[in-house]
């Protein structure tokens, strides 16, 4: 029987603090979740504008563009 405490005395203390432990304060709502509601009811509109990075020169580019790769 003693040895069986022990493990008994751990199990039960686990048990008891992994059911006290909440996410979210009863009564308030979770911040994480207005959070995403929120940004549900708000999405930001896409941007349509397309970028230009100017990665190459104004000559390498060209010569992109004439090959059919730009």
């Amino acid at each position: 029987m003693k040895k069986y405490t022990i493990p008994l005395f751990y199990l039960v203390g686990f048990l008891l603090m992994a059911t006290s432990q909440t996410s979210c304060k009863a009564g308030y709502g979770c911040p994480a979740e207005e959070a995403y509601y929120k940004n549900q009811e708000n999405p930001k509109p896409a941007s349509t504008k397309r970028g230009e990075s100017n990665l190459f020169d104004k000559k390498r580019r060209k010569k992109l563009k004439e090959r059919g790769q730009g």
